[in-house]
C-alpha cells in the first residue's frame, strides 16, 4: 500500500510436500528441502518446531496428497508469494479491504495481511494485521525487480513531498 492505494496484491504458499504414493514423508521432506534456495531453507528452519508434521515420518503419503510443512503463512518463515492479476475475481475485494483498512489507521506505506475465514459467510475475508515493515526482499528476483524498485523509489519520494 502506498498513499492509500493497493499497488501489489499477492497470495502466499506455505512450504509443503506432495505425495507420490511411493516415498515416505521424510523422503519427500528431504527432497523438498534440497530444492529450496538457501534463503528459503534458512527461513523455513528459523522457527521450526515440527508440530505440523505427521507423527510417523515413515508414512507413505498417497499420490497427489499435500502435507503442509508449516502452519504459518509468514514470508519470513519460508512461505512463497505469488502475484494476483487484476483479472483475478478476488482482486477487487482484496484491494477494497486493504484500502479501507489503511484509510482507517491513516498510514501511508505498509502491507495489509488479509485472511480467509472459512466458516464466516458474511465476512469471509478479514484484515489480520497492518505491517509498517514491508517485506519486499522476497520479491527481489529478476522477474519482479523493476516493479519493486519502482515502488520503493515512489515510497521514498513520497516521504519528501
Amino acid at each position: 500500500m502506498l498513499n492509500g492505494t493497493a499497488r501489489i496484491i499477492y497470495g502466499k504458499t506455505r512450504p509443503s510436500i506432495i505425495g507420490d504414493g511411493v516415498s515416505t514423508v521424510q523422503q519427500l521432506i528431504l527432497k523438498t528441502l534440497g530444492d529450496m534456495t538457501s534463503r528459503t531453507f534458512k527461513l523455513f528452519f528459523k522457527e521450526f518446531d515440527g508440530k505440523d508434521f505427521p507423527e510417523n515420518l515413515n508414512t507413505i503419503l498417497p499420490e497427489g496428497e499435500t502435507q503442509v510443512l508449516k502452519f504459518k503463512h509468514n514470508l519470513g518463515q519460508g512461505s512463497q508469494p505469488f502475484l494476483l492479476s487484476e483479472e483475478n475475481e478476488v482482486y477487487p475485494l482484496l484491494q477494497s479491504i486493504a484500502e479501507r483498512a489503511v484509510e482507517a489507521v491513516g498510514i501511508d506505506f505498509c502491507s495489509v495481511d488479509i485472511v480467509s475465514i472459512m466458516d464466516n459467510e458474511e465476512e469471509p475475508l478479514q484484515v489480520l494485521e497492518i505491517n509498517s515493515g514491508v517485506m519486499f526482499n522476497v520479491f527481489l528476483t529478476p522477474e519482479y525487480r523493476e516493479m519493486i524498485v519502482g515502488l520503493m523509489q515512489e515510497a521514498i519520494e513520497a516521504m519528501f513531498e
